[in-house]
């Protein structure tokens, strides 16, 4: 069983490097960016632009977790037909001999196009997930940044927080 314990290692070594390299930086850096990006929005925009960003930011999360939840079942069946098809491939080398003496040729090569075609199937439909995904995400990291100009349009038109203040104070304000 050379493959397996070969396959378990890459996995275990992915798994460790996805959790080094994207995860544990963004666990550790987050707490401290979410509080300052906080303060900021609340010394210019109020308690009003905090509450904006913050159902913005649980509008994205419910969205995406819509569109990630089957997206990670698909990425799971991909792997499994991959493994499917490359135990198909190895029996078929495996037993070549034997199946040169049953002319099984015809049967094997029928055996494996189902298991591609299953796996092409898959991956397309994994795919057809993946796009609406980045599509979301992509939406929400532009508009998130356009956001943050918006919610100055409460302070200053409608709340008439900074009435008292100049226009190159207020330019400073907002550029902030």
């Amino acid at each position: 069983m050379f493959y397996s314990d070969q396959r378990l290692t890459q996995d275990a070594e992915r798994m460790c490097s996805t959790l080094a390299k994207n995860i544990f930086p963004y666990i550790l850096i987050s707490p401290g960016v979410i509080a300052w990006y906080t303060y900021k929005t609340w010394a210019t925009a109020g308690g009003f632009g905090v509450a904006i960003i913050y159902l913005y930011f649980l509008l994205g999360v419910v969205a995406n977790r819509i569109l990630v939840s089957p997206l990670t079942k698909w990425t799971a069946r991909v792997e499994k037909f991959e493994g499917d098809l490359r135990f198909k491939h190895v029996t078929v080398r495996n037993n070549a001999e034997e199946s040169t003496f049953y002319n099984a040729a015809e049967f094997e090569e029928f055996e494996s196009n189902r298991f591609l075609m299953k796996l092409l199937r898959t991956q397309l439909a994994a795919t057809l997930w993946k796009y609406p995904a980045q599509f979301l995400q992509n939406f929400f990291d532009y508009y998130g940044a356009v956001l943050s100009y918006v919610i100055q349009v409460f302070p200053i038109f409608i709340f008439k927080s900074y009435e008292d203040m100049d226009a190159p104070t207020l330019a400073q304000q907002i550029s902030n």
